[in-house]
């Protein structure tokens, strides 16, 4: 296996989201535009209203009320089972 192809294994993507469907529609285009794509891409929906819709080929966790962007990005860390971890919140590019 070339290096490309053992990083790409090992990548957790961990996106925080709360009430912003449109920019989380556009990290998560951007991040699937990717040349290493990630292993994974775990939704945190902090409380949404309505609940985030998840794409196919995602995990998605929901606090049903609000805890907080710290919260849900540990929530999502606990989670992802890559050997590196980014964590996003839904507005970066």
């Amino acid at each position: 296996m070339n290096v490309a192809g053992e990083f790409q294994m090992v990548l957790s993507v961990v996106v925080a989201t709360r009430n912003r469907p449109q920019a989380l529609r556009t990290l998560l285009d951007s991040i699937q535009a990717q040349t290493l794509p990630p292993h994974e891409i775990i939704i945190v929906d902090d409380g949404s209203q309505p609940p985030v819709q998840p794409p196919e080929n995602t995990v998605c966790l929901r606090n049903e009320v609000s805890r907080g962007a710290c919260i849900a990005r540990n929530l999502g860390f606990q989670k992802a089972s890559g050997k590196y971890v980014f964590i996003f919140d839904e507005i970066a590019r």
